[in-house]
């Protein structure tokens, strides 16, 4: 399974984006992204930002919400549920396997 510490870390906005750097920390010169349109947030880099169009268009091909592209949509989310609820379950079955071998004997 994926790192979910990058998405934590754009959910929560504790990042490296210079927003969070230059607003937070004052570390750098200015909280404005490489493009110079706005601020380097989550938001305008997977919303807005011209340097990222090509590749948004490439992996969204149609208009999406930034929450659906931080939190994937209804769909999606109930499906990540359904699998850590199969992968318990295993992993349940396997702890009663492995204790009714040893204490049986």
């Amino acid at each position: 399974m994926a790192s979910t510490q990058p998405l934590l870390k754009l959910w929560s906005g504790h990042n490296r984006l210079k927003a969070h750097m230059y607003n937070t920390y004052k570390i750098g010169h200015t909280d404005l992204y490489s493009c110079r349109e706005a601020a380097e947030t989550a938001e305008h880099i997977l919303q807005d930002c011209q340097n990222y169009r090509t590749l948004r268009q490439a992996i969204f091909s149609s208009p999406t919400e930034l929450q659906a592209k931080l939190w994937g949509t209804l769909e999606e989310q109930s499906s990540y549920r359904e699998q850590e609820e199969e992968e318990k379950e295993k992993s349940n079955v396997k702890v009663k396997i492995v204790t009714s071998i040893c204490f049986t004997s």
